[in-house]
């Protein structure tokens, strides 16, 4: 698939506000970045449309996904972990080392890619129940993140520990940003007056929600992500609809610039972004600088880190070819 400058952006835009929310800025800027996630899952939907979608058997496409996914974060957290034992004397429990590399919690920050891996288990299935059965992917999508309201309401009270959050954790996580992959599938296929309406919609649903949990102040989408909820969700589809909708004129503006480049290299190669920041983040965390350094302190080093390891890797793939199967994982 050609690379698409503008999913790209969209893509990094995700990215870059994850790294925002976990150097601890202020409030307002916090919550006004709670579109990150499911901005990211959105773009997964359009990309698996533009890809094509599954090719050859579900179980290669299965298989292909989980060690596309999975390989790099065992690569990673097997060097994390050694390097905070070994040279840092820190302890670690087995809850946190299990958790981590089989994306369960563990240390944290893991739990979104449980999240796409689902999404890519999943995606398949639901798009075949969609033209099998000829269900507008529309509806598909707005029942399930409405289910999740439902369900929530239903056992609210019952989901902070035990069954009830495995339950919310497998179930209500799945299901609402699965309907936001569904959402951002189907926006890949269809025309720029439908997005228009879309976009109104989210919008309508947002403002209800904002209104019926208004209290005085910004109501704390935040709140409401875990599980991901309406008021959470349609904040979130509302940028990235319009996201979606600008991508064409967000690309001019940075090819202007001459950074079409850089931005593919960053959208390229997020996964291993993502999991380099979270060690620069301990790093960082060791400091008193403001959050706005520390944001950019974090980011750059894991930019540069990951631009270093792919020129060797490339380096490596050209010098022997044979083990270029072995080191794609270290890209990406």
């Amino acid at each position: 698939m050609k690379r698409d400058l503008g999913i790209d952006i969209m893509r990094v835009i995700g990215l870059l506000c994850i790294v925002l929310a976990h150097v601890s800025p202020p409030y307002f800027v916090f919550q006004l970045r709670n579109f990150d996630v499911p901005l990211m899952v959105f773009v997964s939907g359009v990309s698996y449309f533009l890809s094509g979608g599954m090719s050859g058997s579900y179980l290669k496409y299965f298989i292909k996904r989980l060690k596309r996914l999975v390989v790099p974060v065992w690569i990673f957290f097997a060097f994390y972990f050694m390097f905070f034992i070994v040279v840092l004397e820190q302890s670690f429990t087995f809850r946190q080392l299990f958790g981590t590399l089989f994306l369960t919690g563990g240390i944290g920050y893991v739990w979104i890619i449980r999240v796409f891996l689902l999404m890519a288990i999943l995606a398949p299935v639901v798009i075949y129940i969609s033209k099998r059965f000829e269900i507008n992917l529309p509806f598909i999508g707005l029942f399930l993140i409405s289910l999740v309201q439902v369900l929530f309401f239903c056992f609210d009270g019952y989901l902070l520990d035990g069954l009830g959050k495995i339950f919310s954790v497998l179930i209500l996580y799945t299901l609402g940003y699965l309907g936001v992959f569904v959402l951002g599938y189907w926006v890949a296929a269809v025309g720029s007056k439908k997005l228009i309406y879309a976009f109104l919609c989210s919008f309508l649903v947002f403002s209800f929600s904002f209104f019926v949990n208004y209290e005085g102040g910004w109501v704390n989408t935040q709140s409401y992500k875990y599980p991901p909820q309406l008021m959470y969700l349609s904040y979130a589809m509302c940028v990235s609809f319009v996201l979606y909708i600008v991508r064409s004129y967000m690309s001019h503006f940075l090819i202007f610039l001459k950074m079409e480049m850089f931005v593919g290299f960053v959208s390229g190669n997020s996964i291993w972004i993502y999991l380099w920041h979270i060690a620069f983040l301990s790093v960082y965390a060791l400091s008193e600088y403001e959050w706005g350094v520390r944001y950019f302190g974090v980011l750059i080093s894991s930019i540069i880190l990951v631009y270093i390891q792919v020129s060797i890797v490339d380096f490596l793939e050209a010098k022997v070819p044979s083990w270029k199967k072995y080191l794609r994982y270290l890209k990406g």
